[in-house]
């Protein structure tokens, strides 16, 4: 699995699953997380596309300048754009079909 996805965390429920396991079954289209602050679009091996929105924290956090998700979803298809904040662009742009 290439993404960086987070790991379970000492806040989180016990009865929370692990995020790395939801993603690894397959049983998901998309898994939405922002714990890197690393902004990206990936679609696994299994189907599973994992979206990272990035951060709105500061001008740089991690060495990614902040950046946001809209996802637009209808019944076949997701539309994903990260914009970022300081260039007032579309960084990554992917579209999710079922």
């Amino acid at each position: 699995m290439d993404a960086v996805l987070p790991e379970f965390h000492d806040k989180d429920l016990s009865s929370d699953p692990d995020p790395q396991d939801v993603v690894a079954s397959g049983e998901i289209d998309v898994f939405l997380h922002g714990h890197t602050h690393h902004p990206k679009i990936e679609t696994l091996d299994n189907g599973v596309t994992v979206i990272n929105p990035g951060h709105t924290k500061s001008e740089w956090d991690r060495g990614y300048e902040p950046s946001f998700a809209i996802l637009s979803i209808d019944q076949d298809q997701i539309d994903v754009k990260i914009y970022s904040l300081l260039a007032d662009k579309i960084v990554q742009n992917s579209k999710i079909c079922k």
